[in-house]
């Protein structure tokens, strides 16, 4: 019996070749007392690793495998009794170890996959009643070293199975049996191995083999179907794959009995569960599958995915591989797969191309439940494949995607696809995932090899490390076809460069594999980095055809989808664009959207220096008002706006630079925005430049969109610019920043009466007032009447609850609290330090002022909260 791992160097052997020529104990018709469990084999070794929900415990001569408690299920425990070993599939591992956990109503087969790296391993697991086959990686430490003669039997009282679950297999014929039950008069067990051809050896099948005497001898079986398999080419053992007939058998006294049998042997296995031991058999003949296949009783041809358990949102690989030859397997071979999840709706994903003659299907299944799977290429051994798997829910823990806020109220704000609020914090990096300074000096190494981590990848970790601590949750910028015509051959990371000989149609698989590190390390620091293309200015749309770009993104999509990542498509250093490449990047919009299961916001850069400053309209004056002093009409023809804000496949907005009065025609159009420092603003500590990106980032943010600094990875974490991010960041997490919106109205009084006017010149005269008073310094005043502010102001509020008010040059703000009843919680919060100064509390329900500190900028924050 065999199933493979493609990917993760697994396989399943025949059970036929996982016997060695250590006889077997002969058994007599008696067993040991009940309770009695007879010493195991001597071996040396220990395991100790988890695969939620699952844990094996074993010292050596015993042990434990432990079935945490999740969903409905209860946490169980079941002794671990060894089985045997063989000589692990050519290419994947060196040791099977076979294992046995049972309890009074049921039992669990396990099938390990050891070597000697002491790490990590893989281990098929069957569990019954249940009938679920499933595919484990476990993490942890152990050591292995096979017994030298195989343990006597382990004899478990009191074992009373339920009935076998009903067969949903291909139809099968064998003897007399049907899909629900047969029987077996007489069935001879032998010490393994039995001589002769055997599944695993690259001899054609043959039903003859040498005469050898019975240790046991069964009879009057009743047999009923498990599932059926179905191997493929590629298995670690012989050329050929075949199909396997699981059973369960009972004997007169009511004894469970595991049965292997195959469609190119007559040969086959037992497994005495009651006395935890393995028998070869001759069954006689051969079992012959319909060539339908039932998906639901299937495991993949080359993977052997079976019923796998995913955790939602946790990306899985299925892998396959295929003995056909192609020049450039990359380019020749189109690959995808059509999954089908519990709500029946069906979700179609691009494969894509390893390595050698190995490829996945990467997957993040976000609904509870049991999904099918199968596959479409124009390889013969790619093409239809099956699977299926149980998508679990462990801790309630799991990942939640970074996205657009999935409430309608909150669109302007970034979330949760499970709705929880994220406010981003984002660095603008070109190269945080691939650029050359990471090259490392020796040749190119992998990611799952035993040698220690580069150190650029071990200080790429360091830094993301601090980075998360600090607070940053994005990263943008990871464009892989560069900024210019050279751009592309420049990338690079620990595995080499992106593409071999510079060429668009051969990918350096080894480039991607520590891309996906890169992305993995991100993910693990709750970092969303961007991926993209690059900048159609540097001539990409000519050099490359649209089959080579969509072939690349095609590609991208399949690999990266499963993480939490954003797309960033294209850069758009010119403005406008012309009509084709405008097209031509709406069409890889909807192929992200197409091929994206997880519905990632996907944006484009849009260099905003382009555009002149946008005039917005004034709002009509109401009956009985006047207009406000510092209202100003638009010309008739305002001003253009940047190209793609008003696109349906926009989720949200990103600017490089660019006029900030812009931003209130963007916040119209009822997306997240985002506004990139330009490069060309100097990045240098002088004061008069931190003034200048300061009040630029506070204008962002109290005009409603987000900031993104020009801080690439070789940027000091002390530095000046970081730090005023950091301070923002600080300041809008003590908020509920999802419910507050500009409202400048509420600062100009355009939508004032003229009975509501003179009762706010009012209160600011009498406000003005008892602070000189006070001994307090204030603004100046003319001829009787407070002046306009002495700068800038704006404003976020969520009204009657909290609000947020930006002072650029200090002054004073006159605010109407009519809706803030009660007592007031204010604050002001200094930019440039990053400190709070609580104040005493103010009364709402009327007009008040407030006076910045001194002429600088000031951040005033009020709450009910």
């Amino acid at each position: 019996m065999i199933w493979s791992y493609g990917r993760a160097g697994i396989a399943l052997a025949a059970l036929l070749t996982m016997l060695t020529a250590h006889p077997l104990r002969a058994q007599t018709g008696t067993s040991p007392s009940a309770g009695t469990q007879p010493k195991q084999a001597a071996m040396t070794g220990y395991i100790a690793a988890d695969s939620p929900p699952y844990r094996i415990e074993w010292t050596g001569t015993g042990g434990t495998f432990v079935q945490h408690a999740y969903a409905k299920e209860p946490e169980k425990h079941f002794p671990l009794t060894y089985l045997h070993t063989q000589a692990g599939p050519t290419g994947y591992s060196k040791h099977l170890a076979w294992y046995l956990a049972r309890d009074s109503d049921g039992f669990n087969l396990l099938w390990l996959y050891l070597d000697d790296s002491g790490t990590d391993f893989g281990c098929w697991l069957y569990q019954y009643p249940s009938n679920r086959l499933t595919y484990l990686k476990f993490q942890g430490k152990y050591r292995f070293n096979p017994p030298a003669a195989i343990p006597a039997a382990n004899f478990m009282d009191g074992l009373s199975l339920r009935h076998p679950p009903r067969y949903t297999g291909t139809d099968f014929t064998f003897r007399d049996w049907t899909r629900e039950s047969g029987t077996l008069p007489r069935l001879e067990l032998f010490s393994p191995p039995l001589e002769g051809p055997i599944v695993g050896t690259s001899a054609p099948p043959s039903p003859t083999v040498k005469p050898q005497t019975p240790v046991r001898t069964l009879t009057s079986l009743q047999v009923s179907p498990l599932h059926q398999i179905q191997v493929g080419d590629a298995n670690g053992w012989r050329t050929g794959g075949w199909r396997e007939l699981h059973c369960l058998a009972f004997d007169p006294a009511d004894d469970p009995y595991y049965l292997i049998l195959y469609s190119n042997e007559t040969s086959g296995f037992v497994v005495d569960i009651r006395r935890a031991q393995t028998y070869t058999v001759n069954f006689g003949e051969k079992v012959k599958f319909s060539e339908g296949v039932s998906v639901s009783a299937v495991v993949d041809h080359n993977e052997g995915q079976g019923e796998l358990r995913v955790r939602r949102s946790e990306p899985h690989d299925f892998n396959l591989r295929s003995v056909q030859k192609h020049v450039n397997p990359y380019t020749e071979v189109v690959l995808t797969a059509e999954f089908q999840g519990p709500n029946g709706k069906k979700i179609f994903l691009p494969g894509y191309w390893e390595n050698g003659n190995s490829w996945n299907i990467r997957f993040a299944p976000q609904l509870i439940g049991d999904w099918t799977w199968v596959t479409r290429s124009n390889d013969p051994d790619l093409n239809g494949q099956l699977g299926s798997f149980e998508c679990i829910a462990v801790d309630g823990n799991e990942p939640s995607f970074f996205s657009i806020h999935p409430e309608r109220a909150y669109r302007h704000h970034f979330g949760t696809t499970e709705g929880k609020q994220v406010l981003p914090f984002a660095l603008r990096d070109p190269a945080f995932l691939t650029d050359s300074a990471v090259v490392p000096t020796p040749a190119p190494t992998s990611p799952d090899a035993a040698a220690p981590l580069p150190a650029t990848f071990t200080a790429f970790q360091k830094r993301l490390e601090a980075l998360s601590g600090m607070g940053v949750n994005r990263l943008i910028g990871g464009y892989l076809l560069g900024n210019d015509a050279a751009g592309m051959a420049r990338q690079a990371n620990e595995g080499g460069t992106a593409f071999l000989d510079s060429s668009l149609d051969r990918p350096n698989p080894e480039f991607f594999r520590w891309m996906d590190q890169r992305i993995v390390a991100c993910n693990a620091h709750d970092i969303v980095p961007d991926i993209g293309f690059g900048w159609p200015s540097s001539g990409m749309f000519q050099k490359y055809s649209d089959v080579q770009l969509r072939r690349f993104w095609l590609y991208i999509l399949a690999r990266y989808a499963s993480y939490d990542i954003s797309w960033n498509l294209f850069g758009d250093e010119a403005a406008p664009l012309d009509e084709e490449t405008e097209n031509r990047i709406a069409s890889f919009a909807e192929l992200t959207h197409l091929y994206d299961p997880n519905h990632h916001p996907l944006t484009v850069m849009m260099k905003g220096a382009e555009y002149p400053p946008l005039r917005v309209p004034t709002p009509p004056v109401k009956a009985g008002s006047r207009p406000a002093a510092d209202a100003v009409a638009a010309p008739p023809d305002a001003a253009p706006v940047p190209v793609f804000p008003h696109r349906p496949w926009l989720d949200y907005v990103t600017l490089v630079g660019g006029n900030a009065n812009a931003l209130d025609y963007l916040y119209s159009q009822n997306r997240p925005i985002v506004v990139l420092a330009r490069s060309g603003l100097p990045m240098k500590e002088e004061k008069v430049s931190l003034d200048i990106t300061r009040r630029w980032m506070w204008e962002t943010r109290l005009r409603g969109g987000y900031w993104s600094g020009n801080l690439p990875v070789t940027t000091p974490l002390s530095n000046l610019e970081l730090k005023m991010e950091t301070d923002c960041a600080k300041f809008f997490r003590q908020t509920r920043w999802w419910r507050l919106e500009p409202h400048p109205e509420m600062l100009t009084g355009k939508e004032e009466t003229p009975a509501e006017h003179r009762r706010r010149r009012k209160a600011e005269e009498d406000n003005i007032k008892a602070a000189e008073e006070a001994g307090m310094p204030v603004p100046p005043t003319s001829a009787g009447e407070t002046k306009s502010l002495k700068g800038p102001s704006f404003l976020l509020a969520d009204p009657g609850h909290e609000y947020v008010v930006y002072l650029e040059k200090g002054g004073y703000v006159t605010l109407d609290l009519l809706e803030a009843t009660g007592h007031i919680r204010f604050t002001w919060f200094n930019p440039r330090t990053g400190e709070f100064q609580e104040q005493p509390p103010v009364l709402g329900g009327g007009y008040s002022t407030f006076i910045a500190p001194d002429k600088e900028d000031w951040i005033l924050y009020l709450s009910r909260r």
